[in-house]
């Protein structure tokens, strides 16, 4: 890999790094029916792949 190629990839990554750190960061939340059900939202559905 040659040094410009580095510096492309470096910047690339730079730029996908602060992308993922400005994400909105929603987190979980729980919600209490009446009836006493409790719901979690936020949180990918799981369905056995990787994410």
């Amino acid at each position: 890999m040659s040094e410009s190629e580095m510096q492309a990839e470096l910047e690339r990554l730079r730029a996908e790094n602060a992308q993922l750190k400005s994400k909105d960061k929603g987190g979980l939340t729980l919600k209490v029916s009446e009836k006493g059900g409790l719901s979690l939202y936020g949180m990918a559905r799981f369905s056995g792949h990787a994410l």
